[in-house]
């Protein structure tokens, strides 16, 4: 009985921390379990990462998630959502899967509803105006994202999988949807013939850009 008062009169008074105080995994879990009442599982080596923030950042209710996301991200790891909304897998961002992520629809017309305001890892899924584009776009953006995000091109769906943390993902939101355009049938030829004589010498020519009439 005693233990249980102990752990509830921590609850309650652990209204606000600061984030120097999240020094490693562990310590952190335990500071968003008494803020948020959220779980986290991970594999034991996790807890080897080390977090540095700067002193006197106040972490509260309000923007425990922002800050803890941010030094996960930092880490080279991402939570990923196990389904009661209160608990969480921690895996390094490198061997996420773009479906492990949740999935956002998103197109020229229509941005990707993203409820979170955090560096959560998501998958953004961009519905193109012409499938065509879409082996274009990737060729000629994908550098521009950090080295752990990814684009993958569906070309038979039409469809970009952007898969990265949320202000990434929404900052590459802009750029597609700004490149997102109708392509006429002189650039589909055009593309083609670049792609054909792409596959027969088996090296990656730059892209012919799929505009013009």
């Amino acid at each position: 009985m005693k233990l249980a008062l102990t752990a509830l009169s921590t609850a309650l008074l652990a209204v606000s921390a600061h984030a120097e105080t999240c020094t490693d995994f562990k310590t952190c879990s335990q500071l968003m379990f008494e803020l948020k009442g959220q779980r986290y599982v991970w594999d034991a080596k996790m807890e080897e990462h080390k977090f540095t923030a700067t002193p006197n950042v106040e972490m509260s209710k309000e923007n425990a998630e922002l800050i803890f996301t941010a030094l996960l991200d930092q880490a080279g790891l991402a939570r990923l959502p196990v389904g009661d909304g209160k608990t969480y897998r921690v895996e390094r961002n490198v061997n996420l899967k773009e479906i492990s992520a949740p999935v956002f629809d998103a197109s020229a017309e229509h941005a990707p509803v993203i409820p979170m305001d955090t560096w959560d890892w998501v998958t953004m899924r961009y519905k193109l105006k012409s499938a065509d584009e879409a082996n274009v776009i990737e060729s000629m953006y994908r550098l521009h994202l950090p080295r752990e995000a990814r684009m993958q091109a569906d070309e038979n769906a039409g469809l970009l999988l952007v898969t990265g943390t949320i202000p990434m993902v929404k900052q590459m939101y802009v750029t597609i949807s700004a490149a997102d355009k109708p392509v006429s049938s002189t650039a589909k030829k055009h593309y083609q013939e670049w792609r054909t004589g792409m596959l027969k010498e088996n090296h990656a020519a730059p892209a012919p850009a799929l505009r013009g009439s």
